[in-house]
């Protein structure tokens, strides 16, 4: 015989496996992420003042009813349209209507209006190169 000193048994084995025995894995953190719908409309209506709901629809592959929905506060976007949305938007989208707001989105946003700046400013010194600028 072996040189235990019991014997296996299902109930040897649950309390060797007990709760206190095995790592936890770390609580959730309950977060409290929400989209803040006046400032999603706002943020929307800023990209297209004119015809807001077809041309987000056309930007985001979503019913342009269920963004005139959005834009009256009537119900707020599913994760699949929110995740549309920002795929169609980038990060400044989160930045703007998602509280808290997420580090990484600051940063990431920060980056895309700075490579905006960068090409608008290469688009005019372009401009200023054709019409006989310094």
């Amino acid at each position: 015989m072996s040189a235990c000193s019991s014997p296996i048994s299902l109930s040897n084995i649950r309390a060797s496996l007990s709760a206190s025995a095995l790592p936890r894995p770390r609580a959730a953190r309950s977060a409290q992420i929400a989209v803040d719908l006046p400032r999603l409309a706002a943020f929307l209506r800023d990209r297209h003042p004119v015809d807001t709901a077809k041309r987000v629809a056309a930007d985001a592959g979503v019913p342009s009813r269920t963004v005139a929905n959005w834009l009256v506060s009537d119900a707020a976007p599913t994760f699949q349209h929110t995740m549309r949305l920002v795929a169609a938007y980038g990060p400044a989208l989160i930045v703007a209507c998602v509280t808290p707001v997420p580090g990484w989105a600051g940063e990431a946003a920060r980056a895309e209006r700075k490579r905006a700046i960068e090409a608008e400013l290469a688009r005019l010194a372009g401009e200023l190169a054709e019409v006989g600028g310094v």
